[in-house]
């Protein structure tokens, strides 16, 4: 398949890479702090769900990018984002999650049931 015409964004999660957020992403509190629908101002995925939307933003901002071929993909995390960003925003005509975060402690911690509660107090 030939490329051409393609424009990436690179993004860390907040806590990560070059982000100069005050996370500590080895602590246990990182993997689970917020999941709790109960409580989602705790939930540090609110910020970073945020800062995904807003690189989406960004993009389809810029005069040289087609607003309406944006695509998202990640792997491991960022397949987790990769969803979460396709599932908040309908700009996203395309996702290529690989091998999405914690996918599989979908029945120990959590459940499923919680995500839509999730989704929609970072909407408020």
């Amino acid at each position: 398949m030939e490329r051409t015409n393609a424009a990436t964004l690179a993004l860390s999660p907040r806590g990560q890479g070059n982000s100069k957020d005050d996370v500590d992403p080895e602590g246990e509190e990182f993997m689970f702090l917020g999941f709790d629908p109960e409580h989602p101002e705790k939930y540090i995925y609110a910020g970073v769900y945020t800062d995904c939307l807003r690189a989406v933003d960004f993009l389809a901002s810029r005069p040289e990018i087609d607003a309406s071929r944006i695509g998202v993909e990640g792997g491991s995390q960022g397949g987790e984002l990769s969803f979460a960003t396709v599932m908040l925003d309908d700009r996203i005509i395309f996702c290529a999650p690989d091998i999405p975060w914690v996918g599989y402690l979908q029945s120990e911690y959590w459940g499923w049931e919680n995500y839509p509660k999730l989704f929609e107090s970072t909407r408020t």
